[in-house]
């Protein structure tokens, strides 16, 4: 046994061949062109190999390389561990710092496992862009080598045993031999079968334990002396009564030799036996502590399969909820891109009705203008035609009707020149008005985003429209009117024509009579100036009918066309009051979601704040973690300063918010004050609608008027200037407003860049989190592996236990069917464990194939904001005060966008933080699997304790056994030499012979007398420490908590049923103690009744003497 400990080395060499292969790095960003990859050793700092340069496609850049590497790795024999080496694989586009792209470490002693080939996503340190890079790593070496080179370990051990069984065979046979040459007595003979029936048992067992061959042969060795002892028994016993009483105390003197040397050979073998108990036991030990980390690894394996699946779960309602937003945002955008067009149609509509109305205003005007001037004319005719039938009458008063001619003529001059002044001034009053109304119109394009605004224009176009109906019908009133002045006037100039004929008939006729000199007057008269201006002015006034009733015919054409234009306005305000009945239930509805949002607001705040209690209370219970827990401890800082910096800008993007919300506010009071303004201009203007139409009415009295309207003219365009001033000072106002939200919206791109930033930082820490999700894979194949060799060792040691305990021990039947129970239960775990594996790898498919999804549904956004932030660039500089205006209702709508991508942000951190609380969760059901495991190693190496207790108990107590009767076939041979001595007193007795004997027999007793105090005393130890023993399972029981059923751990039943066979072993062992003790006072008194009866005989001998 010693042999072994000094051959055994502390840590052995191997060698391991490694192949590295498929290179792939993914997510490259955009700028890095051909990449390659080199693996430096971190011992020695040198670059072992670099593969060729790849180029990037789509983001991925693959090499199609092999590299291979060889390493000789120590292990470390009581740890069973591999010294570490690291390697370092660089990613980047030269020699320099700066085209290093990132790095990742890989230890090769963590794949040694032949059998299985792991590719590994690596994350790129000191990098910024979530590059992975994804490696092949397969332990090249065959499995036949690394099974010599097992199998060559368990070989040395064996021979080691080998050389010990052999120098213990020789001792025996020694024994042997001395026992078989000194056969002489029947006592040497039964000491020899009694130690050799119970003793040469365990040798056997211990040898066969060792090696199947040696204990077969140590066996038939055994058996042969065993017969030959046998039969010298029965030789002996037949030749008993026939020897002697000489030869008796030679027997005895060998026999106790011989027994002495048998009995320190036992021993010795005993001792060896006991250390190759406490090498099995320990390493026994040693493999159900690597079942129970084994166990614990695979508990923590199950617990973290279960964390995975309520991730899944709960990441399948948020992708349902995702898809859902992204469909409803979909559809909000095509509804608001509807929602544009029908404004721009509205808005060409409006300017073509614009348009329109100026038209009709215009053709009006110069309809009312040629009514007067057709009224003039026809009064003006009727007064010459007065002036005519009095000149026909009265002769005499020619020139005075010339004279009144001219000075008609002279007033429809001045009467042209002022209507000339009036229609100037109507035209610059349309000017002024056209001027107000694109004023009104560029105040309502700035408000049209607003839904206030939306519903002032509606009501504008409404008020406009019906004045336009109203101004139509006065004017087809007008019309009718002006129609039946023509035809009465067309017949009165027929009436006058027809008259003035006949006058000049009858003048020629009745002034005949009249002197020559007035005959000639008339002549003259008649042929004169007068009778050519009559005819001229007829002539004018039948074109100018003429001209009039084309132009009647004209207008009547244009009212119809303005009629059915009414019509065609009235169908598209019936339209527009559908649409403006639709935006307002949409206005109420976003209204409706906007509360909805501001409660989820509220909702989240409160869930913030139960994540900041919970953050607190789990900040409490890691400072009570052990040490194994302080680099979760580092991360969970890490994280919680990153949640802390994510409230302050959560608050931050709150204030803007609320300010962006009062500035809402505040426009939309600047708004309802410019509606107001609006509507008392709309009321000027109908007013001076009212005045204008006063002012046509009242047409006749120009002439009177014309000083007046000036004034009035000229105060309203002073009033008219003050308000267009005012309505510039808002505009620039609006304008400034409209900057003020272009710094805000400048504001918001850095938060949402700075946002942006700190996802793919949460991005990284989810890569990270990843890479250590495979390295617990990885560490869940490895565990894996020790744990079949563990079975397989384990298998070994049940085997060599059973021999041992089927050999020595028949009361521990119940420990071993404990073990094959846990064999069984390991079996069903390993097939649950292949299960878990198909289970495992089925959801890292799918957990990749949602991350992928999700990548690029990233990359897909950010195209999007940088494709937006280019469009804002690129119109910025061609925006006048219209656009400056769209851009609001842009920022308005980027506004929500950029709402939506923070609770979007908000939804991500907070399955963050439900990662984070399911991690922290996994580490508090590992930390109590590994308590209750703990619990199950005290429990376990307390029940071993008491066995090897029980085992050196039941050694003791056989020996004790044995001693007895040892004692009983003394007494019997005194009794048979106390016979033997009564029947041969008449002869001739010696007296040294009897001395002799009673001496021998005396130091023997006291011989057994010791050995007796001696079990006595161990027994008495092991009575304390198994009082000890039950004291401290009570202990534990009070102060331990039941270990729960979900680690594996044993129930209170268990330990009940445990505690029960103990007490049961112990009132065994004291009622056997109690029969011992008796026993022992029942030799006490045979020794002394012999120590009476050897005085008698001493006595008795010197009287003989005498």
């Amino acid at each position: 046994m010693f042999r072994l400990h000094k051959n055994r080395q502390a840590n052995s060499k191997e060698k391991y061949d490694f192949k590295l292969s498929n290179f792939k790095a993914i997510q490259v960003p955009k700028g890095w062109d051909k990449l390659f990859v080199s693996v430096t050793s971190e011992q020695t700092g040198k670059t072992i190999v670099r593969t060729s340069k790849g180029s990037v496609r789509n983001g991925s850049c693959q090499w199609t390389e092999s590299i291979s590497e060889s390493i000789s790795v120590s292990q470390d024999e009581p740890s069973k561990e591999f010294e570490d080496f690291n390697y370092k694989l660089v990613v980047a586009m030269g020699s320099s710092r700066s085209s290093i792209l990132g790095e990742a470490m890989i230890n090769l002693t963590d794949y040694t496992d032949p059998k299985s080939s792991s590719s590994v996503l690596l994350p790129l340190k000191k990098c910024n862009h979530g590059t992975i890079l994804q490696v092949k790593i397969q332990c090249v070496t065959p499995i036949s080598k690394v099974r010599s080179r097992k199998i060559k370990q368990t070989n040395s051990l064996k021979e080691d045993l080998k050389k010990e069984g052999h120098d213990s065979d020789s001792c025996s046979d020694i024994t042997d031999s001395q026992v078989s040459g000194s056969i002489g007595s029947s006592s040497g003979a039964d000491l020899y079968s009694s130690f050799h029936s119970g003793d040469a048992s365990s040798t056997e067992a211990s040898y066969s334990a060792s090696d199947s061959h040696i204990g077969n042969n140590s066996s038939e060795a055994y058996d042969s002396v065993e017969s030959d002892a046998t039969k010298n028994n029965y030789n002996d016993i037949r030749r008993q009564d026939s020897v002697c009483s000489q030869n008796s105390g030679s027997a005895e003197t060998t026999t106790t030799e011989e027994l002495r040397a048998e009995a320190r050979m036992w021993e010795s073998n005993a001792r060896k036996l006991m250390a190759d108990l406490d090498q099995l036991k320990k390493e026994f030990s040693d493999q159900s502590e690597n079942q129970e980390s084994l166990r614990a690894a695979l508990s923590a394996a199950t617990a973290e399969c279960d964390g995975l699946r309520k991730e899944l779960e709960e990441l399948k309602p948020m992708t349902e909820r995702s898809t859902q937003r992204q469909t409803s945002i979909e559809d909000e955008t095509k509804i608001l891109d509807e929602l544009k067009d029908e404004l721009k149609f509205q808005k060409e509509s409006n300017a073509d009705l614009a348009l329109q109305l100026k038209r009709s205003q215009e053709s009006n005007i110069e309809l009312v203008s040629v009514l007067k001037e057709l009224e003039e004319i026809t009064e003006n005719q009727k007064l010459e035609i007065e002036e005519l039938l009095t000149q026909q009458r009265n002769v005499d008063d020619y020139e005075n009707i010339n004279q009144e001619n001219k000075k008609l003529m002279l007033q429809l001059e001045h009467v042209k020149e002022s209507e000339k002044n009036l229609q100037f001034k109507i035209e610059v009053l349309e000017r002024n008005l056209e001027e107000t109304k694109l004023d009104l119109q560029k105040c309502e394009v700035s408000n049209q985003r607003f839904p206030q605004g939306t519903d002032g224009e509606y009501d504008s176009t409404l008020h406009s429209e019906e004045n336009l109906v109203e101004d139509i019908e006065r004017l087809k009133e007008k019309v009718q009117e002006l129609e039946k002045d023509c035809n009465e006037l067309t017949e009165e100039n027929m009436n006058l024509l027809y008259k003035l004929k006949q006058a000049n008939n009858d003048s020629k006729g009745g002034e005949l009579a009249l002197n020559s000199t007035a005959g000639e007057l008339l002549i003259e008269n008649n042929d004169g100036p007068f009778s050519k201006n009559v005819d001229s002015r007829e002539i004018e006034l039948e074109v100018k009918v003429e001209e009039l009733s084309r132009e009647l015919t004209e207008k009547k054409m244009e009212i119809e066309e303005l009629e059915h234009s009414i019509l065609s306005k009235d169908d598209e305000i019936k339209i527009l009051e559908d649409l403006h009945n639709k935006l307002q239930a949409e206005y109420s509805g976003l209204q409706k979601e906007k509360n909805q949002m501001e409660e989820q607001m509220e909702v989240i705040h409160g869930e913030s704040d139960i994540s900041a209690r919970s953050l607190n209370d789990l900040r409490n219970e890691v400072k009570t973690l052990s040490n194994s827990v302080d680099l979760h401890i580092s991360a969970n800082k890490i994280l919680e300063s990153k949640y802390s910096e994510l409230q302050c800008e959560k608050q931050e993007l709150e204030l803007h918010i609320s300010q962006i919300e009062q500035k809402s506010t505040q426009l939309s009071e600047s708004i309802s004050v410019l509606e107001s303004q609006l509507k008392s201009m709309t009321d000027e203007k109908e007013s001076i609608r009212l005045e204008l139409e006063n002012f046509k009415s009242d047409a006749v009295a120009l002439q009177d008027e014309v000083d007046r309207q000036r004034l009035e003219i000229e105060t309203e365009s002073v009033d008219l200037k003050q308000m267009l001033n005012d309505l510039q000072n808002k505009c620039a106002e609006a304008q400034d407003k409209c900057e003020y939200l272009q710094r805000e919206k400048t504001n918001l791109e850095a938060a949402a860049e700075h946002l942006s930033e700190e996802r793919n930082f949460l991005r990284e820490s989810n890569g990270e989190l990843k890479k250590k999700n495979v390295e617990l894979h990885e560490d869940y194949f490895r565990l894996e592996s020790k744990l079949k060799e563990s079975l397989e060792r384990s298998a070994r040691y049940f085997i060599r236990v059973d021999d041992l305990e089927d050999n020595l021990f028949l009361g521990l039947e119940d420990l071993t069917s404990k073990e094959r129970f846990l064999s069984s239960e390991l079996d069903s775990i390993v097939e649950e464990n292949i299960k878990y594996k198909e289970k495992c790898s089925l959801f890292e498919n799918l957990y990749n194939e949602t991350y992928l999804e999700k990548t690029t549904e990233v990359q897909e956004l950010q195209a999007a904001v940088v494709h937006l932030t280019m469009e804002l660039s690129a119109t910025k500089n061609d925006l006048n005060v219209m656009e400056s205006n769209e851009q609001l209702l842009a920022l308005i709508s980027e506004l929500s966008v950029s709402k939506k991508n923070q609770e979007i942000l908000m939804a991500e951190h907070e399955e963050l933080l439900k990662q984070l609380e399911n991690h922290k969760s996994l580490e508090v059901k590992l930390k109590n699997s590994v308590d209750d495991l703990e619990l199950k190693l005290s429990f376990s190496e307390k029940e071993r304790k008491q066995h090897e207790e029980e085992l050196t108990y039941l050694k003791r107590l056989k020996r004790s056994q044995f001693l007895e009767a040892e004692l009983k076939r003394l007494k019997e041979e005194k009794q048979i030499q106390r016979e033997s001595s009564i029947d041969d007193s008449g002869c001739d007795i010696d007296v040294e012979g009897p001395n002799v004997a009673e001496a021998e027999s005396i130091e023997r007793i006291q011989l057994l007398e010791k050995e007796l105090a001696e079990v006595l005393e161990a027994n008495k130890k092991y009575e304390d420490q198994l009082s000890r023993v039950i004291q401290d399972d009570q202990n534990n029981k009070e102060n331990s908590p039941i270990p729960t059923v979900g680690g594996d751990v044993m129930t209170k039943e268990g330990y009940e049923s445990i505690n029960s066979a103990l007490e049961e072993e112990l009132r065994d062992l004291r009622e056997r103690y109690f029969h011992m003790s008796l026993k022992y006072a029942e030799v006490e008194q045979e020794r002394e009744e012999l120590v009476l009866k050897l005085r008698a005989a001493k006595s008795t001998g010197r009287s003989w003497f005498s």
